[in-house]
């Protein structure tokens, strides 16, 4: 298993890792604010589908602050093995009336496997900008690196040098979709 992700198309990448169990450990990582805040956002992921889903990467507890909101809705919780929410990200400058309508959606899929679990994260409907897609690749490669970090107790990367090494790997990689 590579920590690389994979696009399955231009709107679509796909990452597979095995992370240190238990798989209830991991679901808190996926669904509650105190672990959350260690690699991605500040906010719990509420448990009923329909419900609005709002993480804050700007409050002081979050490690990685790149900024702005991430807003959506639940679209599937079925504790601790598979979870599923629209995905709008927009900095908190933007009014929300004006952020993007939340049409990505982002999808955690958990399973054993022995001692471990392996962690499949699903990206789709994803706008198939050239520009923007190898983003995408490469932002969730650095934060599952820092939640394998958070999971193992070792040291996380740097968070601006590491995404700007993989990009040039996601670029290769949606070029090659064209071909």
């Amino acid at each position: 298993m590579t920590p690389d992700g994979k696009f399955l198309d231009r709107t679509t990448v796909r990452f597979e890792r095995l992370l240190p169990g238990p798989i209830e450990r991991v679901w808190e990582y996926l669904t509650k604010a105190e672990f959350l805040a260690s690699w991605l956002a500040d906010g719990d992921v509420p448990k009923t589908v329909g419900a609005d889903v709002e993480l804050s990467q700007q409050t002081d507890r979050v490690a990685i602050r790149v900024g702005g909101i991430i807003y959506g809705k639940v679209m599937h919780y079925e504790a601790p093995h598979s979870l599923a929410y629209t995905w709008s990200h927009r900095q908190a400058s933007e009014p929300l009336e004006e952020a993007p309508e939340a049409d990505t959606l982002v999808e955690f899929e958990l399973a054993p496997v022995g001692e471990a679990v392996r962690l499949t994260l699903t990206h789709s409907r994803l706008q198939p900008d050239i520009d923007v897609i190898p983003r995408v690749g490469a932002g969730w490669h650095t934060l599952l690196e820092f939640l394998d970090a958070r999971l193992t107790g070792r040291e996380a990367p740097n968070f601006p040098k590491f995404f700007e090494s993989l990009l040039p790997r996601y670029t290769e990689q949606v070029d090659a979709l064209d071909q």
